[in-house]
């Protein structure tokens, strides 16, 4: 969509107001690991700015836990988030599904660490990681939601959406939002 003008004209007027863009990982090896060859690291600062050129905030999914990554990927994410812009993130862990080759793959090679189905909702490790340990990865995870979601970071994205009124509004409500939601899990 925004390498398309005329679509991205098209939704500003029809009242767009936000985008979830599947980013997926700020590593270009990772995304060959998950065959999402579409996704080019160095394009995304571009596609962030031109959405915001629009007045369209952009929620980013991210994915951390793939094979070639090690605990250097967390600080490494949130880096790359900050500085191409992105106004929201979905972080999510690498979730081998039942049912799926991946699944299978993690399963025939011995990986699977729990069968308790209710764990399989991205947001708990449930195979082991290749090149960290589970408690490495899921603290990763929580460490960069929390950073990601902190009054600092936070305040530099509402600053760089200032001169969109309704983007500034809705950013501010929902950072807002899941800052109290990650400071309310911390305590748990």
């Amino acid at each position: 969509m925004a390498y398309d003008s005329e679509l991205l004209g098209l939704a500003q007027q029809s009242g767009c107001k936000g985008v979830f863009v599947g980013i997926e990982s700020v590593s270009q090896s990772s995304l060959q690991e998950a065959n999402k060859y579409q996704n080019q690291v160095a394009r995304y600062r571009g596609v962030i700015s031109t959405f915001h050129k629009h007045g369209i905030l952009v929620e980013a999914g991210m994915v951390t836990g793939f094979d070639n990554e090690d605990t250097s990927i967390f600080p490494q994410t949130f880096e790359m988030l900050r500085d191409i812009g992105v106004d929201l993130v979905s972080f999510k862990i690498l979730t081998p599904y039942p049912g799926t080759e991946f699944f299978k793959e993690m399963e025939q090679a011995g990986r699977i660490l729990t069968y308790d189905w209710e764990l399989y909702d991205g947001e708990h490790v449930t195979y082991q990681p290749a090149r960290m340990t589970p408690e490495e990865l899921q603290a990763g995870h929580d460490w960069l939601r929390r950073k990601f979601y902190s009054t600092s970071p936070i305040l530099r994205r509402l600053f760089n959406v200032a001169k969109h009124p309704l983007m500034l509004l809705f950013s501010a409500v929902v950072n807002t939002a899941f800052h109290f939601i990650e400071w309310s899990d911390s305590k748990r």
